[in-house]
């Protein structure tokens, strides 16, 4: 589902660009697939994370401020219990985040850092069922050292690869609350990702509205 949204969003925010009716500093998504390792403070035990996330900025407070919707779905895997079988499954949980957030990227262009508050839903699978077991709260932050907007991208004044690949390359750092099973404690992770949607499907969607970088193979 994350796909599918990030998919249509910037299709939207292409069609907006390719005609002059983006601002640069206005609309902006990134459809992302995040990884890393932490410690997970209600099991206490290091944990492995992974994860998508949309993120849109909607608004432009300050030139190089802007406002974001962000949300998400967490994965948190941690070993099995000591004296657990061999073969036992990882423990963890599955959170579905909602929140909003600021972005920071000076005017000029540059490195892009996006901060996000969420609280979100707490998911379990045993028995091939699924259940609710708590809720939570995160905070991340996210650095791409490469960025390029959705519009700065339809210019391919980079090249494909730096375009499509180097700016949406990130890395990432979160603080998460989560509240289940009587556990209530911190959790820390860091990690990197890049942006899927903005790798796989922007170049096929500008090659079909003959924007970005297939402008120059034609």
């Amino acid at each position: 589902m994350s796909c599918v949204r990030a998919f249509a969003a910037i299709a939207g925010v292409l069609l907006f660009a390719s005609t002059g009716r983006a601002s640069d500093s206005e609309f902006d998504l990134r459809g992302a697939l995040a990884v890393g390792t932490g410690w997970s403070g209600p099991f206490k035990s290091s944990a492995v994370i992974g994860g998508f996330h949309d993120q849109l900025r909607f608004k432009s407070l300050l030139p190089w401020l802007g406002l974001e919707l962000s949300t998400g779905l967490a994965f948190v895997g941690v070993p099995p219990a000591a004296g657990s079988r061999a073969d036992a499954p990882l423990r963890g949980f599955t959170s579905f985040d909602v929140g909003v957030g600021l972005s920071f990227r000076s005017s000029k262009g540059g490195p892009l850092v996006v901060t996000t508050g969420t609280v979100g839903v707490l998911f379990d699978s045993p028995n091939d069922s699924v259940e609710v077991i708590g809720f939570g709260m995160a905070f991340t932050t996210d650095v791409y050292p490469l960025y390029l907007t959705i519009a700065e991208a339809t210019r391919c004044e980079k090249g494909a690869a730096y375009t499509y690949i180097g700016s949406g390359l990130f890395l990432w750092s979160s603080l998460r609350d989560d509240i289940f099973a009587g556990a209530n404690a911190p959790s820390l992770a860091a990690g990197f990702g890049v942006d899927v949607a903005r790798a796989m499907m922007l170049p096929v969607i500008a090659l079909v509205l003959h924007e970005g970088c297939s402008k120059r193979t034609h």
